[in-house]
């Protein structure tokens, strides 16, 4: 999808300046969630290992050994689960494992409409891809009063008998 088709996405994008439109695209306001199954080693290369084996201690001394064996093997555990994501933030606040909200934030969080597509826009970007897609609308608008106009004629020589004071003009 290129960034003209994320302008479209927008209803009524034509009533909207660069800047708004820009605002629109870049805020985050989607969900993103990672729905993969993590195990230790991908669970430490988002927090690093002392922070993972804190993790591992603090799981294992609070009564969830299943969730440590999850992420031990195949296949693994899906963090971005609103039971897992609820401990992590528990376990982050308590203080028990010091910025574990950040695997948390990691496969759930908001993310812009030019995240999701993974597309990076500047105010410039939009502002050229919004007079082009205008101009676009304005070439269209013409083509298709032409091909109207074609039209009526057409339908108009179907009809015509031959006579040259009657013969339709373009």
């Amino acid at each position: 999808m290129s960034l003209q088709d994320a302008i479209q996405a927008i209803g009524n994008w034509e009533n909207f300046s660069a800047e708004q439109l820009h605002a629109m695209l870049t805020t985050p306001s989607v969900e993103y969630v990672d729905e993969r199954n993590y195990t230790w080693g991908g669970v430490a290369d988002v927090l690093g290992n002392d922070s993972t084996e804190a993790l591992r201690e603090a799981l294992e001394a609070g009564g969830s050994k299943w969730a440590v064996f999850a992420l031990s093997g195949n296949p693994g555990l899906q963090i971005c689960r609103s039971d897992i994501q609820q401990k992590l933030y528990m376990l982050d606040e308590s203080g028990a494992v010091p910025g574990v909200a950040v695997l948390a934030k990691h496969v759930r969080r908001l993310v812009s409409p030019l995240d999701v597509l993974g597309i990076l826009a500047t105010l410039d970007d939009v502002q050229v891809a919004m007079q082009e897609m205008k101009l676009v609308a304005i070439k269209q608008v013409k083509e298709d009063g032409w091909n109207d106009r074609l039209q009526a004629a057409r339908e108009k020589l179907t009809v015509w008998n031959g006579d040259p004071s009657t013969e339709p003009q373009l």
